[in-house]
This record gives structure tokens, C-alpha cells and sequence, in this order.
């Protein structure tokens, strides 16, 4: 993880040196919109709900395949 903070802050003080380049801000500002995003829907946990709702119509192989990746037995 310190790398990859190492890494924005990298990339922060590159993009402060773009100033005056509007074309390449707005460019760089949707990838990073398009990175948040997708940062996001990746850190999506399901509600309980959500589990409880697949559980009820899995098959025993797999609830126990989602007992397996959950409890990181796999």
C-alpha cells in the first residue's frame, strides 16, 4: 500500500506542473474519474440482503464454494 501512495503522490506533483494545459486537464481528469469509479464498484460489499438472497437459491456445492471464498479456504 505505501507504494502505491508513494505512486500519487508522484503523480500529484506531475499533474500540478499542468497548469495551463486545459486539452491535457480535461483529459486526465476523466481517467480519473473513470479510475474512481472503477475503484469504487470494486470495493462494493454486498448487503446482507444481497447474500442472504443468493444463499437461498445456491445449491449446497455452492454455498459451500461461498463459505470456501469467504473464509478464504480456496
Amino acid at each position: 500500500m505505501d507504494s502505491a501512495l508513494a505512486e500519487l503522490d508522484r503523480i500529484e506533483q506531475q499533474l500540478s506542473m499542468l497548469t495551463g494545459e486545459a486539452r491535457a486537464r480535461d483529459r486526465i481528469a476523466t481517467r480519473l474519474r473513470a479510475l474512481h469509479e472503477k475503484w469504487n464498484s470494486a470495493a462494493e460489499v454486498p448487503t446482507g440482503a444481497d447474500v442472504l438472497s443468493t444463499l437461498d437459491s445456491a445449491t449446497h456445492d455452492e454455498i459451500f464454494e461461498f463459505i470456501d471464498n469467504e473464509l478464504d479456504l480456496s
